[in-house]
């Protein structure tokens, strides 16, 4: 191997490593840790551009590879304001859900999925933790997503598929937002 050749393949190691590469971890001991999924990531922006995106479902199809359309769902219906709830189509999901949006400005994003699946309910909380990267803004994406069964139904459903799916998911949208505001390295 020539030296050029082995400055090259030095030369991507070290760029990998300074990629953001989402990390996964899903829960495990007893049934609500095991029906949760927590991903992470760094992104060379901040908070409050993260938040702009994240916090506005009408931009989510332009940023996330699993949104294929989203519509404001029934303005103040059953009481909510506008622009609490929504419909989502998904490309991951094979189908159209339902959820209710909730801002924490600056640092959170949170939804309620009320028609997961069979029965099922989703929760996720985006939080937006700000950072530093190279000297510059940064912002650690804690994506947490937890399923939730009725009793009974938790029995005959695959917590295995259920898992990898929730899996997918996560890292999907992390894969993306890593793509659309640039990843980073996790400081130590």
């Amino acid at each position: 191997m020539t030296s050029r050749a082995i400055a090259l393949a030095v030369a991507g190691l070290l760029a990998a490593g300074a990629r953001a590469t989402p990390t996964l971890r899903s829960g495990s001991g007893g049934a609500s840790s095991s029906r949760t999924t927590v991903g992470e990531v760094v992104l060379r922006a901040t908070p409050a551009e993260v938040f702009a995106v994240l916090s506005d479902p009408l931009r989510w199809p332009s940023v996330l590879s699993d949104v294929e359309r989203i519509e404001e769902e029934g303005r103040g219906r059953k009481g909510r304001a506008p622009g609490q709830s929504w419909r989502v189509h998904s490309r991951l999901l094979g189908h159209c859900h339902v959820l209710e949006l909730r801002r924490e400005v600056p640092s959170l994003v949170h939804f309620h999925v009320t028609d997961a699946g069979p029965g099922g309910v989703l929760e996720v909380d985006l939080r937006l933790l700000p950072s530093t990267v190279d000297g510059g803004p940064a912002t650690r994406v804690e994506y947490t997503m937890h399923t939730r069964l009725p009793l009974g139904l938790d029995a005959v459903i695959d917590e295995d598929l259920v898992r990898r799916a929730r899996e997918r998911k996560v890292l999907s949208d992390l894969t993306d937002l890593e793509a659309r505001f640039g990843g980073a390295a996790r400081p130590p």
